[in-house]
């Protein structure tokens, strides 16, 4: 297959290990996004950007070229985990992220 694989959330670990495994299929550019750069040996293209920051975001990608397939791993968390997930804003903070 191949493509160019846009891994969001780069740095956690889900994103992390499609990272590891769409580079070790061969035949995939692999994109990942993170607000920080990578801390562990990649070929992967790294871009930085905030999610909340459409603005940014168009701009950090603006240079990726055509992105075939998108694997969504970022997430807004708070400390207490269990309660956050009902708080309005931590749930409209995920929402936008996602969308932009």
């Amino acid at each position: 297959m191949g493509g160019t694989m846009l891994v969001v959330g780069a740095l956690g670990v889900v994103g992390r290990s499609a990272i590891e495994h769409f580079e070790s299929l061969g035949g995939w550019n692999v994109v990942g996004l993170a607000r920080r750069a990578p801390n562990f040996e990649t070929g992967a293209k790294f871009v930085s950007a905030d999610l909340a920051d459409k603005a940014a975001l168009d701009r950090a990608l603006a240079d990726v070229g055509p992105i075939t397939h998108v694997i969504y791993t970022a997430l807004f968390e708070k400390p207490n985990i269990a309660q956050g997930w009902t708080e309005g804003d931590h749930i409209e903070r995920n929402t936008l992220m996602l969308r932009n």
